[in-house]
């Protein structure tokens, strides 16, 4: 009796263990496999999908300030008396801004094909795939709402331009204000005339001609246009004009008049010119390196942006510091290669803070999920309803059948 009650416990044994190879094989998912294990492969038995992974944007604002030296700027002290005057002509870059974006995109190391049976075991095998246009999977025997992708930006301000007065001229950046550029001068001919023998007279006639004003003449006679208009805007506001003009006419001729002395002004300051430079750097952070820093431009005060390969300014690093999340979840998972091909891979993304740096000052900060820093993990096969996130490659919902 106590062999018998052995034997069928052996039998149960084996039974059970053949009725779940069975329920494995009946309920098994399709074989997928990672693309680089495919080898003279024809493409034409199954589905390929792949997981996202994560783009970086850099937008980079850079504001360029020309100075253009005033034509008589040597006289300005000496004329006018003033001292604040642009001595050479000169560019200056500042940025003023930089943006971090981040999207998603098919991620070309984590491609797979699923390979769909043959017509004699499709009945037991029937699958359902939902990929989004660019060939990332979505879902696996489920429903999936196609939803909006969100994008994700951060701001923040280098510099602080808002009390910095913006002087945007044209190219044309002086007017001269000289009637002209040549003056008059005369000179004292004396001619001898003989009236007869004995007697003869002299003549003399002015000969005039016109000669190229000096540099100082041109800056004397800017400067007394200069003084004319003060006293111009002067007597205008102090009522001493003959007609009784109305506020607005006031205002008007005012303007009007203080804008063509700081035009005449600029020719002895000088004036600066300035523009909105943009640039757009694309980054995609590494798999195998979670913890990188990299050079993605550099930057010169006196020259602007540079490629990063300039021997020229500092370098502008774009540094990531992930959480730690995905080394935990590696520890766990071991380091062996996924020997089974059946089962859908997902991957566990891996939050971080990205910033961009420019010589120890950080200029912008944000934290991102980046997809290859996360685990990449294979579900059981199981038969399933799967549901992605959308932009992660992360499982969002996960129901076996």
């Amino acid at each position: 009796m106590k062999n018998l009650k052995y034997l069928l416990c052996f039998i149960s044994i084996i039974l059970l263990h053949f009725l779940s190879v069975n329920f494995a094989n009946v309920y098994s998912q399709h074989k997928v496999l990672p693309v680089d294990k495919l080898k003279n492969h024809s493409g034409n038995d199954g589905l390929y999908y792949s997981l996202p992974r994560t783009v970086i944007r850099v937008k980079v604002h850079v504001i360029q300030t020309e100075y253009f030296k005033g034509s008589y700027s040597a006289f300005a002290k000496e004329y006018l008396s003033i001292e604040d005057v642009i001595q050479y002509n000169s560019k200056k870059f500042e940025i003023n801004n930089i943006e971090i974006y981040a999207f998603t995109e098919p991620d070309p190391d984590q491609i797979y094909l699923i390979q769909v049976p043959d017509e004699d075991s499709k009945k037991d095998k029937e699958i359902s795939v939902t990929l989004s246009e660019s060939g990332m999977i979505q879902a696996v025997n489920d429903k999936f709402t196609n939803a909006s992708i969100s994008s994700i930006s951060c701001k923040n301000a280098f510099v602080d331009t808002s009390d910095f007065v913006k002087k945007i001229r044209n190219k044309d950046v002086f007017k001269q204000f000289i009637t002209s550029n040549y003056i008059e001068v005369f000179d004292t001919i004396i001619r001898v005339v003989i009236v007869d023998d004995t007697t003869t007279i002299e003549e003399k006639v002015l000969q005039s001609k016109f000669v190229e004003k000096t540099i100082e003449q041109k800056a004397a006679e800017l400067t007394r246009k200069i003084l004319e208009i003060q006293s111009d805007r002067k007597n205008l506001l102090n009522g001493y004009q003959e007609v009784a003009y109305s506020k607005e006419s006031l205002e008007y001729m005012n303007d009007q008049l203080k804008n063509m002395e700081d035009d005449m002004l600029d020719l002895f300051k000088g004036v600066s010119i300035q523009s909105d430079l943009y640039y757009s750097y694309k980054y995609i952070p590494k798999s195998k390196n979670p913890s990188e820093t990299d050079v993605i431009f550099k930057f010169s005060p006196s020259s602007g942006v540079l490629d990063k390969s300039a021997v020229e300014g500092d370098a502008v690093k774009l540094i990531f510091s992930p959480s730690g999340v995905a080394a935990r979840i590696n520890e766990t998972l071991g380091q062996s290669d996924i020997v089974n091909d059946e089962g859908f891979f997902y991957r566990f993304p891996e939050y971080s803070d990205v910033k961009v740096e420019y010589k120890d000052t950080k200029l912008s900060e944000i934290r991102l999920l980046i997809e290859q820093y996360g685990s990449l993990i294979k579900l059981p096969p199981n038969k399933s309803k799967i549901l992605y996130h959308r932009n992660s490659g992360n499982i969002k919902r996960f129901e076996v059948e």
